[in-house]
């Protein structure tokens, strides 16, 4: 189906702003720029969104909260032991890293605030730091009982270091995200194994 005129600038505006907060960053890319890689005026851009923190949210939001529910069904799940749970919603988080390489940087970089903010200026950033207390409160069933707020969160904070790293290794890879998975998920599910046992040497 055809959209329309007013549908086919927006995408193009979307579009548009995707391409250039992956390839330059969110901070460094203006309104107008925006509006020049679209090919409409700048006032055609705000006719669709007030501003740039409206095109961010309007991109990463949608797949972001998809993700949230997702991994928040999985932790209430009771089918699962505690590490299984943990490997699992790393594995799908890295799936869906996978499956929007070009929209990472956008997704979980751009504009970031502290993991620990307890009054976020976006909501954004309320979602992904929510994603962060999933991983947390998942990783610290795995641990012993009785560790202070402070050892949750860096141990936290490790976790996902290395569940990054795993992204970032293969984000500019040819490989598609089916590929990746088949070669690769037993050692991505090593590799989370190796990162608890490290942690519990440490906690």
């Amino acid at each position: 189906m055809k959209l329309s005129r007013s549908e086919e600038t927006k995408k193009n505006i979307l579009d548009a702003a995707a391409s250039l907060f992956s390839q330059r960053g969110y901070n460094a890319v203006t309104m107008r720029e925006i509006a020049k890689e679209a090919g409409c005026s700048h006032t055609s851009v705000h006719v669709y969104f007030t501003d740039k923190e409206t095109l961010l949210h309007t991109l990463a939001l949608p797949p972001l909260e998809r993700l949230e529910a997702e991994l928040s069904a999985l932790l209430d799940s009771k089918e699962l032991p505690q590490e299984d749970k943990l490997f699992e919603w790393s594995l799908r988080f890295v799936t869906f890293s996978l499956e929007n390489r070009s929209m990472i940087g956008i997704i979980f970089e751009a504009d970031p605030e502290r993991v620990d903010e307890e009054k976020p200026k976006h909501r954004l950033t309320e979602v992904r730091n929510r994603l962060f207390r999933q991983l947390r409160t998942a990783l610290t069933r795995c641990l012993k009982i009785g560790l202070t707020e402070e050892q949750q969160l860096e141990g936290a904070r490790i976790y996902f270091f290395a569940l990054y790293g795993v992204v970032n290794s293969y984000r500019y890879s040819n490989e598609d995200k089916d590929q990746l998975l088949q070669r690769l998920a037993p050692t991505f599910r090593n590799t989370f194994r190796a990162v608890l046992f490290g942690l519990k040497e440490i906690y």
